[in-house]
C-alpha cells in the first residue's frame, strides 16, 4: 500500500508428484517420504500410502506447493537427490532391490500469499492456480509482476545418470506500490461488516 505495508507476495515452492506405477513398496516409500517432509502426521502418511498403492496411475500430486514450506521442500529435494545418487553405477540386477529414482519428483511453483487477508482484496485481486492474475490489479500488471521464468535443460544417459544445465536463471518480477491505505481499508471493512450484521 502507500505506506509500504505488504499486501501480496510470492514464494518459490514445489508440488511433490509421484508415479505410483514405479513404486514397489507403498508403505515403506510413504514412510521415507514422510520422514523427509518432517511434518507428516499419521493421517497424511496413510493417505500417501494409499496414493502410492494406485499402481494404475502415472502421475499423482502428493503435496501441493501451497502446503510445502521451505524446510520440508529442501529436505525432500535432498532425499530425492540421495535416491538418484544411490542408483548411479549400479548393475541392472542390483537396481531391482532399490526404489525407482524417478518415482517421486518436484515441480517448481510460485505461490502467492496475502498477509493482510481480505484487506484491499477487491483491488489487489488474486492469482489463479496456473499462476496468472485472476482479478484486481493482478491480471492488469501480470507481465510486470510475474517476472521471467528460468529454464533448465536436463539430460539423462543410458545408465539413468542425470546431467543438469541451467540455461537461463529466473528473473523476479517488479513490485507495485498502490495508493490505497491498508489501515483505512481495514477500518472501512470492519465498519461495513458491523453495519451489515446489525
Amino acid at each position: 500500500d502507500r505506506n509500504g505495508q505488504l499486501l501480496a507476495y510470492s514464494v518459490e515452492s514445489f508440488d511433490v508428484m509421484a508415479n505410483p506405477s514405479l513404486i514397489k513398496h507403498a508403505d515403506k516409500e510413504a514412510a521415507e517420504l514422510c520422514r523427509a517432509f518432517g511434518d507428516c502426521p499419521p493421517a497424511e502418511q496413510a493417505d500417501i500410502t494409499e496414493k502410492f498403492s494406485r499402481t494404475n496411475k502415472k502421475e499423482l500430486m502428493i503435496r501441493a506447493a501451497r502446503d510445502l514450506t521451505p524446510d520440508p521442500a529442501r529436505r525432500v529435494g535432498e532425499f530425492l537427490a540421495a535416491r538418484a545418487e544411490a542408483v548411479k553405477g549400479k548393475k541392472e540386477s542390483a537396481l531391482a532391490a532399490l526404489p525407482a529414482p524417478h518415482a517421486v519428483w518436484l515441480v517448481h511453483r510460485s505461490v502467492r500469499y496475502y498477509p493482510k487477508m481480505f484487506v484491499g482484496a477487491h483491488v489487489v485481486g488474486f492469482v489463479k492456480a496456473d499462476g496468472q492474475g485472476g482479478a484486481g490489479i493482478e491480471p492488469r500488471y501480470d507481465t510486470r509482476i510475474s517476472g521471467v521464468k528460468g529454464r533448465v535443460l536436463t539430460l539423462d544417459d543410458g545408465r539413468d545418470e542425470m546431467v543438469k544445465r541451467v540455461d537461463r536463471l529466473p528473473v523476479p518480477g517488479a513490485s507495485i506500490e498502490l495508493t490505497i491505505d491498508a489501515r483505512l481499508q481495514q477500518i472501512v471493512g470492519r465498519e461495513l461488516k458491523a453495519s451489515v450484521v446489525s
